[in-house]
């Protein structure tokens, strides 16, 4: 049985911005509390992850709470206040993009740019076979760097930020 198109509802276009300040806003409260979060729980309490898994939670539970017990307080008392769909999408988004560049991407990233000269030795001579293809732009040459990157730098020891400044930015 189907239905009639002329009997479906008209579809209804709110003339309200789809993202606002306010979105904006309560999203960049939630990237700094996962940027410190995610750091905190994963190398100083050594406990969950709160920003790496395929969904986080970090970002999942402050869109629950924002969109359950805050859009229903705000819905009893100020209901022009609350949240609409596109500004929860929105705090969603900048929360989930905020997981990611941490621990996914920068996790990886870095490492690939000390990797090539920290683990190259006379087995694998990668010096021979590998590096004249790696932009040098592109890793930091320094193998101190890339030692005390894996390892550690010593007691004392000034951090080198010159090796990385161009891989970097």
């Amino acid at each position: 049985m189907a239905v009639a198109p002329d009997s479906l509802p008209e579809p209804r276009l709110e003339a309200s911005p789809q993202v606002t300040l306010r979105a904006i806003s309560i999203g960049a409260v939630c990237v700094v509390f996962l940027a410190w979060g995610g750091h905190y729980t994963r190398h100083i309490a050594h406990t969950t992850k709160m920003v790496q898994d395929h969904l986080p939670w970090g970002a999942v539970v402050p869109l629950i709470l924002i969109a359950v017990v805050i859009n229903k307080l705000l819905q009893k008392t100020q209901p022009r206040w609350m949240l609409s769909r596109p500004e929860l999408l929105t705090i969603f988004g900048m929360s989930l993009i905020a997981s990611a560049l941490p621990s996914y991407f920068m996790g990886h990233t870095i490492p690939n740019i000390a990797a090539p000269f920290y683990f190259d030795n006379s087995e694998n001579r990668w010096g021979e076979f590998i590096h004249p293809h790696i932009p040098h732009w592109s890793v930091i040459t320094d193998r101190t760097a890339a030692r005390w990157f894996f390892e550690g730098r010593p007691s004392g020891a000034p951090i080198p930020w010159d090796p990385w400044f161009v891989p970097l930015f």
